[in-house]
């Protein structure tokens, strides 16, 4: 019944029935090591006995020393597509990342994607949304626990072919240097500003305190310490540990009926 994944599958869902779901939930409460984060101006000598009382010897605190996944077949691209009954097309190139050093997983991995299509600053929003108006929306993300990195886009089904060869060439210029450093410069001000952000957002403080408990993870000082010493040239190197994966089109057609 446990889905790892925020997007599960769909024979996993329906294999979900009143009856086990109330009974994982059960099994949950009772027995499962409990992580429990709290935010706010609190008193622990009050807090911590009480929740003693109910959780006692099931606190998990066992570092994770490698988190990342280590993939194969990394030379195996597949292009897959698949229609639906919509406007609009959707397109997904995913990579596969190898022998990311934690350092670059955490920091230079970010910078990269955050360059490449963090925003309206991003070379693809610039490139392939604004001046050849191939996309709707169009950015880059990076999941490290899972060792991916990815592109996303609202395309129309016409101008797949155009958009796909113009993404390809903006990260294989990014592969091969072209990258400014004022570039740089935004993309980490921008990160150190999300940073900030999340002092004042109780769940991205569990997710930090989580990271720092679990993954080895810094503080948010360190991190921001961290990613001002990311150079071009990390940067750069970064993108030679990518590798295309799959491209996943997922095409809107009309509705005939």
């Amino acid at each position: 019944i446990l889905i790892l994944f925020i997007v599960p599958y769909w024979d996993d869902l329906k294999k979900i029935t009143p009856q086990n779901l109330y009974a994982y939930y059960l099994d949950l409460i009772k027995n499962d090591m409990v992580d429990i984060f709290v935010c706010g101006n609190i008193n622990s000598d009050i807090i911590v006995p009480i929740l003693d009382s109910y959780f006692k010897d099931r606190f998990n605190h066992e570092l994770v020393d490698n988190a990342q996944i280590e993939h194969q077949n990394l030379d195996q691209i597949k292009t897959i597509k698949e229609k639906m009954v919509a406007e609009q097309s959707k397109l997904l190139i995913g990579y596969k990342t190898k022998d990311l050093t934690n350092f670059e997983a955490r920091y230079v991995l970010p910078l990269f994607s955050n360059i490449l299509g963090g925003g309206a600053d991003s070379k693809l929003f610039k490139n392939v949304r604004e001046k050849n108006s191939l996309c709707y929306t169009i950015r880059s993300n990076s999941v490290r626990i899972y060792s991916l990195f990815y592109i996303s886009s609202g395309i129309s089904a016409i101008n797949y072919d155009k958009a796909l060869k113009l993404i390809n060439l903006e990260f294989e210029k990014m592969k091969h240097g072209h990258i400014e450093f004022q570039d740089l410069a935004t993309a980490k001000k921008s990160l150190i500003n999300d940073y900030k952000d999340m002092l004042d957002n109780k769940g991205a403080m569990i997710h930090i305190y989580e990271d720092i408990v679990y993954y080895h993870g810094a503080s948010i000082e360190e991190d921001i310490i961290n990613l001002e010493e990311v150079t071009l040239s990390d940067v750069t190197a970064v993108s030679h540990k990518l590798h295309l994966d799959t491209v996943f089109l997922l095409e809107g057609v009309k509705d005939n009926a």
